[in-house]
Protein backbone atom coordinates (compact mmCIF):
# COMPACT_ATOMS: atom_id res chain seq x y z
CA UNK A 1 0.00 0.00 0.00
CA UNK A 2 2.86 2.39 0.53
CA UNK A 3 4.63 2.12 -2.85
CA UNK A 4 1.14 2.47 -4.38
CA UNK A 5 1.03 5.34 -2.55
CA UNK A 6 4.08 6.43 -3.32
CA UNK A 7 3.83 6.05 -7.02
CA UNK A 8 0.63 8.03 -7.47
CA UNK A 9 2.22 10.93 -4.69
CA UNK A 10 5.01 11.27 -7.96
CA UNK A 11 2.90 11.37 -10.39
CA UNK A 12 1.03 13.98 -7.99
CA UNK A 13 4.23 16.08 -8.11
CA UNK A 14 4.82 15.45 -11.31
CA UNK A 15 1.53 17.30 -12.13
CA UNK A 16 1.76 19.99 -9.96
CA UNK A 17 5.10 21.01 -11.41
CA UNK A 18 7.03 19.92 -8.20
CA UNK A 19 10.84 19.46 -7.69
CA UNK A 20 12.48 16.79 -9.42
CA UNK A 21 14.22 15.76 -6.26
CA UNK A 22 10.73 14.04 -5.58
CA UNK A 23 11.66 11.68 -7.82
CA UNK A 24 14.61 10.61 -6.29
CA UNK A 25 13.04 10.33 -2.65
CA UNK A 26 9.85 8.48 -4.10
CA UNK A 27 12.92 6.11 -6.15
CA UNK A 28 14.58 5.80 -2.47
CA UNK A 29 11.53 5.03 -0.34
CA UNK A 30 10.05 2.41 -3.31
CA UNK A 31 13.49 0.76 -2.91
CA UNK A 32 13.96 0.81 0.34
CA UNK A 33 10.08 -1.29 0.53
CA UNK A 34 11.86 -3.75 -2.26
CA UNK A 35 15.13 -4.36 0.10
CA UNK A 36 12.91 -5.06 3.61
CA UNK A 37 10.91 -7.37 1.28
CA UNK A 38 14.24 -9.13 0.02
CA UNK A 39 15.97 -9.41 3.75
CA UNK A 40 13.84 -12.60 4.07
CA UNK A 41 16.02 -14.01 1.69
CA UNK A 42 19.32 -13.19 2.77
CA UNK A 43 20.06 -15.50 5.16
CA UNK A 44 19.13 -18.34 2.67
CA UNK A 45 21.11 -17.23 -0.21
CA UNK A 46 24.17 -16.48 2.78
CA UNK A 47 23.73 -20.33 3.63
CA UNK A 48 24.43 -21.59 0.09
CA UNK A 49 27.48 -18.84 -0.66
CA UNK A 50 25.49 -16.70 -3.06
CA UNK A 51 25.57 -13.15 -1.17
CA UNK A 52 26.49 -11.48 -4.62
CA UNK A 53 23.24 -12.08 -5.74
CA UNK A 54 21.78 -10.64 -3.01
CA UNK A 55 23.72 -7.35 -3.68
CA UNK A 56 22.54 -7.56 -7.43
CA UNK A 57 19.51 -7.61 -6.00
CA UNK A 58 19.52 -4.69 -4.49
CA UNK A 59 20.88 -2.84 -7.08
CA UNK A 60 18.16 -3.82 -9.40
CA UNK A 61 15.58 -2.85 -7.08
CA UNK A 62 17.54 0.82 -7.52
CA UNK A 63 16.97 1.12 -10.80
CA UNK A 64 13.66 -0.11 -11.16
CA UNK A 65 12.69 1.97 -8.15
CA UNK A 66 13.75 5.50 -9.95
CA UNK A 67 12.68 4.27 -13.25
CA UNK A 68 8.90 3.46 -11.72
CA UNK A 69 9.64 7.12 -10.08
CA UNK A 70 10.70 8.88 -12.71
CA UNK A 71 7.72 7.11 -15.07
CA UNK A 72 5.08 8.43 -12.81
CA UNK A 73 6.61 11.69 -12.71
CA UNK A 74 6.74 12.23 -16.52
CA UNK A 75 3.12 10.31 -16.67
CA UNK A 76 1.51 13.59 -14.44
CA UNK A 77 3.77 16.05 -16.71
CA UNK A 78 1.97 14.37 -19.65
CA UNK A 79 -1.50 14.56 -18.08
CA UNK A 80 -0.87 18.38 -16.89
CA UNK A 81 -0.33 18.96 -20.62
CA UNK A 82 -2.96 17.14 -22.08
CA UNK A 83 -5.74 18.78 -19.35
CA UNK A 84 -4.45 21.71 -18.03
CA UNK A 85 -5.49 23.24 -14.62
Amino acid sequence: MIAYICIVLSAAFGYLNGPLWTVVLAGVVLMVLSVTEQQKLRARLAAVGATEISMAAVLASLANAMVVSAGAFALGHLVRWLFPL
